[in-house]
C-alpha cells in the first residue's frame, strides 16, 4: 500500500467521523460539549486534507497540519472537561495553544531539515500529553457508564503507547527519526506511516464511539433509576427500616427554579446545557447509597439513608454548587434550586407519603422565593 492509498484510507475515515459526529451527535441534541467534539473532529478533517493535498513536499504545510491533529486530541479532552462539568473547562487556553502550537511547528517544518525532526519530536511529546491527559480525565470521569467511556480508553492508550515507543525510538537510536513521519496522522504517532494511520484511525473510531454516546441525552446521567425501579426499590428500602426501626431515612424533592422562565430567557442549546448540569450537580452531590429518580428535566426525587445532622451538609453543598456560576454559562441565568425534605421520623415510613411530604416542602420553599430547603413538619 502507497503513501498515498493509505493517507486516501484516513481521509475517508475522518470524513465519515465527522460526519457521523456533526449528524447524529451535534444536531439532534445540541450541547456544548457535543459542538467541541464536533470541531476536534474537523480539525482532524482539515489536517487530513492538508496531509493529502501536499503529499510529496511543503514540509511546512505538513508541520502544521501535525499541529491541527494536535489541536484536536486537545478539543477532545477539553469537551470531557465540559462534559463532566469540571470547574474549568480550560477551552480557551487549548485553543490559543493549539493555534500556537501549528504555528510554530509550521515554522520549524520551513526551517530545514533538522528542524523537521525537532518539529516531529515536539509534536510526538504534546500529543502524548494529551492523550494521558485524556485517559487520566475519562478515568475521573463518573457522569456516564462506564462501557461508554471504555472504547476512547482504549483509543487514548493505544496512542499514548505508540508514541512512547516512538520518542523511546529517536531518543535511544537518533537516526530513526528519518524514516518517521508522525505529522502525517491524527494524532501524530507511529513508528512509520503506515503504523500511524492504523494507531490515528483506532483513535479516531474509539473516539467517534464514545463521545456519540456521551453526546446523547440517555447518556446522562447513566446511574439514575427508572421511575418502577426507584419506587420499587425505595418501598423495599424503606419497608426493611421500618421493620429494624430505623428512621435514618429522607425523601428529597429537589426542583430547578422558575424553569419556565430560564427556557424562555435562553435558547435550546443553552436550556440543555442548564438541566444537563442540574442533573450532574444532583447526581454528583448525593452519596453513592442514595436512589435517584428524575421526574423530569428539572426535578428529582431522593431516598436518601442519612441521620438529620448528615441531611444539612449535603442540602448546602447541593444548594451552594447550583448557584455557582460556572464556565461557559448564560449570562443572563441565575440559577437556584429548592428543595423538600420528610423524614421516616415525621410522616412514616410509606413513600407516598414521604413523596407527597417532601413535594410540599419543595412549594413552600419555592413560593418562600427558591434557593433554600423546607423540612416537613407533619405528614400530610
Amino acid at each position: 500500500m502507497n503513501a498515498t492509498s493509505i493517507e486516501t484510507l484516513l481521509l475517508t475515515v475522518t470524513t465519515l467521523c465527522a460526519a457521523i459526529m456533526i449528524g447524529v451527535g451535534f444536531l439532534p441534541h445540541p450541547s456544548r460539549h457535543a459542538a467541541i467534539w464536533s470541531s476536534a473532529f474537523v480539525c482532524a478533517l482539515v489536517a487530513t486534507y492538508l496531509n493529502l493535498a501536499v503529499a510529496g513536499g511543503l514540509e511546512w504545510v505538513r508541520a502544521g497540519a501535525g499541529g491541527l491533529g494536535l489541536l484536536t486530541l486537545g478539543l477532545v479532552w477539553v469537551g470531557i472537561r465540559v462534559h463532566a462539568r469540571r470547574a474549568r473547562s480550560l477551552l480557551i487556553p487549548v485553543i490559543a495553544g493549539g493555534v500556537v502550537v501549528t504555528l510554530a511547528l509550521a515554522l520549524l517544518g520551513a526551517a530545514g531539515a533538522t528542524t523537521v525532526v525537532i518539529a516531529h519530536i515536539v509534536s510526538a511529546a504534546v500529543g502524548a500529553t494529551l492523550l494521558a491527559a485524556t485517559v487520566v480525565e475519562l478515568a475521573m470521569t463518573r457522569a456516564a457508564a462506564r462501557s461508554s467511556l471504555l472504547p476512547l480508553m482504549v483509543g487514548a492508550g493505544v496512542g499514548f503507547a505508540f508514541t512512547v515507543l516512538w520518542l523511546l525510538t529517536v531518543a535511544l537510536n537518533p537516526g530513526a527519526e528519518a524514516v518517521v513521519d508522525p505529522t502525517t496522522t491524527i494524532p501524530s504517532l507511529g513508528s512509520n506511516m503506515v503504523d500511524g494511520v492504523v494507531v490515528a484511525i483506532v483513535y479516531l473510531v474509539t473516539a467517534l464511539v464514545t463521545l456519540v454516546l456521551l453526546a446523547l441525552p440517555d447518556a446522562v446521567p447513566a446511574e439514575l433509576e427508572s421511575n418502577g425501579a426507584f419506587d420499587c426499590i425505595a418501598r423495599e428500602r424503606l419497608a426493611r427500616a421500618q421493620h429494624a426501626d430505623d428512621t435514618w431515612w429522607s425523601v428529597l424533592d429537589v426542583r430547578l427554579d422558575e424553569p419556565l422562565a430560564l427556557r424562555e430567557a435562553s435558547s435550546s442549546m443553552a436550556f440543555a446545557r442548564v438541566v444537563d448540569r442540574f442533573a450532574l450537580d444532583v447526581t454528583e452531590t448525593m452519596p453513592a447509597e442514595a436512589d435517584l429518580r428524575r421526574v423530569d428535566p428539572t426535578r428529582f426525587l431522593v431516598l436518601l439513608p442519612r441521620h438529620d445532622s448528615a441531611v444539612r451538609p449535603i442540602l448546602r453543598t447541593l444548594l451552594d454548587r447550583v448557584s455557582t456560576v460556572s464556565e461557559g454559562q448564560f449570562a443572563a441565568l441565575r440559577l437556584s434550586t429548592s428543595v423538600g425534605w420528610s423524614n421516616v421520623a415525621v410522616c412514616g415510613w410509606d413513600l407516598d407519603a414521604l413523596t407527597l411530604a417532601a413535594g410540599d416542602a419543595c412549594d413552600a420553599a419555592q413560593r418562600a422565593g427558591g434557593d433554600r430547603w423546607e423540612r416537613a413538619l407533619v405528614a400530610v
